[in-house]
């Protein structure tokens, strides 16, 4: 079956799931500067690509956390509508 926001809240609604999305926030360099003087381009677009997960999971964790019952549109070959989640964030 297709993944829900529910899925999301069900999962980082309980303070274990908080502390993991915590984690992955600080691992991913969500709180940080991309940009260190001297840093490799490939370094940068890697941790770009962290940090794009890290924020792509946050702002799918706050939605699900207001509105739960959301439940993504799939079309009978699977792929998402425009409104669904955008799993390329």
């Amino acid at each position: 079956p297709p993944i829900s926001l529910s899925d999301y809240a069900g999962t980082f609604g309980h303070p274990t799931g908080q502390r993991v999305l915590q984690d992955i926030q600080e691992g991913f360099h969500y709180y940080a500067a991309m940009f260190e003087y001297g840093m490799d381009p490939l370094t940068l677009a890697f941790r770009e690509g962290q940090r794009s997960v890290a924020l792509w999971l946050t702002q799918l964790v706050e939605e699900s956390l207001i509105n739960p019952e959301a439940v993504p549109d799939y079309t009978t070959e699977g792929q998402p509508q425009e409104d669904d989640i955008d799993a390329t964030r």
